[in-house]
């Protein structure tokens, strides 16, 4: 009796311990449709160090949206957001950060990167990623 109850007490404190890392740290409201490039990557940018799945999946192409339980890395430090020439229908947003567990990237180092992103339907998405 005594080894069950505490395999459930065990099994229930890593219950508690994987949910309270998989859960958001905050909610992130979404860019609304007059929001601008800019807006809409601090948005997503914002979103994702903040676990706001439900956020963060709305704004790029559904092929690239997070799920629940990954872990992502985070965006940490994100400054000087500035865009690219525009045009009616496609733009590009460049920054910097310092990475924290980001693929392809050394953690800490400040770094540049840039979304590409496209108007789809009234709204700015995010369709791709680079510095070019």
């Amino acid at each position: 009796m005594r080894t069950s109850l505490a395999l459930v007490l065990v099994l229930g404190v890593l219950a508690a311990g994987l949910w309270l890392w998989a859960r958001p740290r905050q909610d992130v409201a979404p860019p609304g449709p007059d929001a601008t490039p800019i807006q809409v990557v601090a948005t997503y940018l914002q979103a994702i160090n903040a676990r706001d799945f439900k956020t963060s999946n709305q704004i790029p192409l559904p092929e690239d949206h997070n799920r629940l339980w990954s872990r992502p890395g985070t965006w940490g430090d994100v400054h000087e957001l500035s865009l690219g020439e525009p045009d009616r229908h496609d733009a590009h947003v460049l920054f910097t950060f310092t990475p924290n567990g980001i693929g392809g990237f050394p953690s800490g180092e400040q770094t540049s990167f840039g979304f590409y992103l496209d108007r789809i339907d009234g709204q700015w998405r995010i369709t791709g990623y680079g510095v070019a």
